[in-house]
């Protein structure tokens, strides 16, 4: 009985394969997950490079004020590019008073990439303010994003 099991339960032609290398799963999966680039994007990259020095500095603000982000491939802020505009006294460069950072560095990989961003080509969404929220409209009236007052 235990080889007529067995012979029941044989992989699939190729399943060995698979299940010896779960790490291709991983990288699948993750690929997978990974945010999508807007198609209203320029060609990237969509990150400011920083000296050394300049990198430390930055390091530091973004440990000593709380910012809340996370340097990733797909960040969907550039952070750096907006500390060292900060840092040049670019009028742009403010938070508001909610801590909300401007649409300038907003990246590809933002759930509200707009046409303010310095990524986006002049056909990407752009707000469109109401009494009430702020809507994100693309070049065909589509509401893409919805964000109260």
């Amino acid at each position: 009985m235990p080889n007529d099991f067995l012979s029941a339960v044989t992989p699939v032609a190729g399943m060995a394969q698979a299940v010896a290398q779960p790490s291709q799963f991983a990288q699948m999966a993750q690929a997978a997950m990974a945010p999508k680039a807007s198609p209203y994007a320029k060609p990237g990259p969509y990150a400011t490079k920083l000296s050394p020095q300049e990198e430390r500095q930055f390091t530091q603000w973004v440990q000593q004020n709380k910012i809340p982000w996370k340097d990733s491939p797909t960040a969907d802020y550039d952070m750096r590019g907006y500390w060292r505009a900060m840092l040049a006294g670019d009028p742009n460069a403010k938070q508001a008073a909610n801590r909300h950072f401007p649409d300038t560095y907003k990246t590809p990989y933002h759930k509200t990439f707009s046409n303010e961003s310095r990524y986006a080509m002049p056909d990407a969404p752009k707000w469109v303010e109401s009494a009430t929220d702020w809507k994100l409209v693309d070049k065909n009236g589509k509401v893409v994003a919805v964000e109260k007052k």
